[in-house]
């Protein structure tokens, strides 16, 4: 028996350049995610108890951790949620808002005493701290906190049961595109070792790189986390990330799908994040949420009869 889905919406772009991401949740949802999950084969449940949308607004008081308090809060959110899941024995599909919110994914695994390793989809690594770039959007300084790479900000960092919440062995930056990356997060993954797939390695072969990194990298962990960051997508074939940047380059729907599906289909899977869907960014009439809906769908039907049996 393939676990239920549980989808939990976290709705704030508290850590962002500006807003956005906090209209994801409604917006998928209203695409028909869980009735196209069903469809796909997928037990579904959603509990719509979402906290409360976080608007991103400018924060004059510390202009190098934009919105740090309720950035925390709603890591706290994840964190409450994702323990709930677990404790019924789903898989949680999480639902940003943006990249901060993987904190609180991890920090409820580790809490139930799991040995876990994070897939990182992602074109950025998150690995910059506040002093290290002057924006202040903790959104791409999530996997800096994770690692507690110094610069980092104590408050960020405490938010788990230990510190650091990872060990570089426990993360793999994939879809990784370096020029992308600051300066800094190109030093720092040199120096901590971290297990690299670039976004063009994968679209050239998405089964194949996947199913790579899991025989080489994952044999030591209890459960899988995998964060999906929009912006690995092609702005230009899926114009949904908060970051716009990503024109030419990236991964499409399809080659996505197909990545997906071999995350999903391993037993290990315990929480899929999808993190920085800026629904004002897509087509007028909808349709770009609802082909990420059905790429999810695509991918997720791995969890249900196609790969076991049905959901009850």
């Amino acid at each position: 028996m393939k676990k239920p889905i549980e989808i939990i919406g976290i709705p704030t772009s508290a850590a962002s350049y500006a807003p956005g991401q906090e209209k994801a949740p409604a917006a998928l949802r209203a695409a028909g995610l869980a009735e196209v999950l069903r469809s796909a084969g997928c037990d579904v449940v959603d509990r719509n108890d979402d906290p409360p949308v976080w608007r991103w607004r400018p924060d004059p008081t510390d202009l190098r951790a934009q919105n740090l308090a309720p950035t925390i809060e709603y890591v706290g959110y994840t964190r409450e949620r994702i323990a709930r899941v677990l404790a019924e024995g789903n898989l949680a599909l999480v639902l940003g808002g943006n990249c901060t919110i993987e904190l609180g994914v991890v920090a409820a695994h580790l809490d139930a005493g799991q040995r876990i390793g994070l897939v990182y989809l992602d074109a950025h690594a998150d690995m910059n701290v506040p002093e290290a770039v002057p924006d202040g959007a903790l959104d791409w300084m999530g996997v800096a906190h994770m690692l507690d790479i110094e610069g980092a900000r104590r408050e960020l960092a405490d938010i788990g049961p230990r510190r650091p919440l990872l060990q570089p062995g426990d993360l793999a930056l994939f879809g990784f595109e370096p020029e992308r990356a600051t300066q800094f997060e190109r030093r720092q993954i040199q120096e901590l070792g971290l297990d690299v797939v670039t976004w063009n390695a994968i679209a050239r072969d998405p089964e194949g790189e996947t199913a790579k990194l899991l025989d080489r990298w994952s044999a030591k962990f209890d459960q899988l986390l995998v964060h999906f960051d929009v912006d690995v997508l092609d702005f230009f074939d899926a114009p949904l990330s908060e970051d716009t940047t990503g024109r030419g380059t990236g991964l499409t729907l399809d080659q996505t799908a197909r990545t997906l599906a071999v995350l999903a289909a391993d037993p290990r899977l315990s929480a899929l994040t999808i993190a920085e869907v800026n629904p004002t960014h897509g087509v007028e009439d909808g349709s770009t949420i609802r082909a990420l809906v059905a790429m999810l769908g695509e991918a997720l039907g791995t969890v249900g009869p196609g790969a076991g049996q049905a959901g009850k």
